[in-house]
């Protein structure tokens, strides 16, 4: 099954939340559309068990870009993964401390649905990386 593997994904808030994302460990993308500071806003969230923990978002810019990707239904099973690229926080402006990081996912196998992933991601400038 295709990967598609979308990096320079920056996450703000993990302060407000626990304190920072743990290099090497797998989170996932939930939408939250009905957000009120952000209707395009894309949480960082980890399962334990049944219950699901908030730990942060993606940054407003890269929320609003891979909002729509997630709204396409572009992952074969649903899911976005998120992994830190570092432990270290930088200072990213206005929005505080922010992790680099890259977000996968697994895409239908469809010439057509893979067409329309790479056509919002590269046109939105991300730097994407693709395999079978």
């Amino acid at each position: 099954m295709p990967k598609v593997v979308v990096h320079g994904v920056l996450v703000v808030g993990t302060l407000h939340y626990k304190g920072f994302l743990t290099p090497g460990a797998v989170y996932y993308l939930h939408r939250e559309p009905d957000n009120p500071y952000d209707p395009a806003a894309v949480a960082v969230v980890q399962f334990s068990g049944e219950s699901r923990q908030i730990l942060g978002h993606l940054k407003r810019d890269a929320a609003r870009l891979l909002s729509e990707a997630i709204d396409a239904r572009l992952s074969s099973n649903g899911k976005y993964y998120l992994k830190p690229k570092c432990r270290s926080p930088f200072n990213s402006g206005r929005s505080g401390a922010a992790q680099e990081c890259t977000v996968g996912f697994f895409i239908k196998d469809d010439d057509e649905v893979q067409d329309r992933a790479i056509e919002i991601l590269l046109d939105k400038g991300f730097r994407v990386t693709y395999s079978n």
